[in-house]
């Protein structure tokens, strides 16, 4: 087992335990609020059911198996493809010398141009219908809690490497692990905060930093504010672009009690109700069922039934 695997799980596992317990006295004893550790253990929701089968995807598989599972989505293989043909022509991977001489320096690139790719990627899956098919069951979380954005299929990984490639490896190179350390326990805690229920919007920093609240927003189920407040890990790419709502621009607090979940109540309720394989969505797997599924209902079969 590579040394390097179990050093970066410790560090996530450390960091989630400590989110966890800081959340949970957090909402209880000053917000009077359920906690993710309430959600997630006692009296679960099919929601809170579904994330706690991707945290264990994401915690333990994925750490040992990431680049074997991505074989079973379509993004996965052009993700592969992407990689062979970029090492075939000697372009990938690569290491600059004039930008990553300082840490520090990569620390700060990396993590704006690892984000724009995200919001970039973030925004496509919002447009175009195949992508969205395969986004939407991030959305169908019900109820936040810090493990919620473990909520992502393969697919939807695999989809959000393409960019990080382009606009983060070829631009800047590799750095050493302790560079690269920092940069996933910075993006790890501020991701487990922003799927909590913690009622902040973070102040004037809300401008820089994507905040509960603002993300938050962003799940909700009103069709014509889920299109909105896209960022990752900074919001500023929205206030730039003008992807934020102007409602939230105005009282952040409007996000406090708006009700989650994709627009579709039935979609919502079929998705989280096949919390147990949820993790397949949008794999070869899946797709074989489906198959099979009309095969054995008949070439007739209309969209309606599919989806019942």
């Amino acid at each position: 087992m590579d040394n390097r695997v179990v050093y970066l799980m410790a560090v996530n596992w450390a960091l989630l335990v400590f989110v966890f317990v800081c959340e949970h006295f957090i909402l209880t004893r000053i917000y009077s609020k359920r906690s993710s550790l309430q959600r997630l253990f006692i009296d679960r929701s099919d929601s809170a059911k579904g994330d706690l089968v991707f945290w264990f995807v994401v915690y333990c598989l994925l750490p040992f198996f990431e680049m074997s599972l991505m074989y079973l989505t379509l993004p996965g293989l052009a993700w592969t493809g992407i990689i062979w043909v970029l090492q075939r022509f000697g372009i990938y991977p690569i290491t600059h010398h004039f930008l990553v001489k300082n840490p520090i320096l990569w620390i700060g690139l990396f993590y704006v141009l690892y984000d724009f790719a995200t919001y970039i990627s973030h925004v496509l899956m919002h447009k175009i219908p195949f992508l969205w098919n395969v986004h939407k069951l991030h959305h169908s979380a019900t109820e936040m809690n810090i493990v919620t954005g473990s909520r992502e299929s393969l697919a939807e990984r695999a989809f959000k490497y393409i960019p990080v490639i382009f606009l983060v490896s070829l631009a800047l190179g590799f750095r050493s692990p302790e560079a690269a350390l920092a940069v996933i326990v910075i993006r790890t805690v501020i991701d487990l905060l922003q799927h909590s229920d913690l009622p902040w919007d973070y102040g004037v920093f809300g401008h820089i930093i994507a905040s509960p609240r603002f993300h938050r927003f962003h799940h909700t189920n009103n069709a014509e504010d889920v299109d909105s407040n896209y960022g990752d890990i900074f919001s500023v790419w929205d206030y730039l672009f003008r992807t934020v709502k102007p409602k939230y621009i105005e009282s952040t607090a409007v996000s406090d009690n708006c009700p989650l979940g994709l627009n579709s109540e039935v979609e919502t309720r079929r998705i989280n109700s096949q919390w147990f394989v949820a993790p397949l969505n949008h794999t070869f797997a899946h797709y074989l069922f489906l198959l099979l599924k009309r095969f054995r209902t008949g070439i007739g079969t209309t969209v309606h039934e599919e989806r019942a």
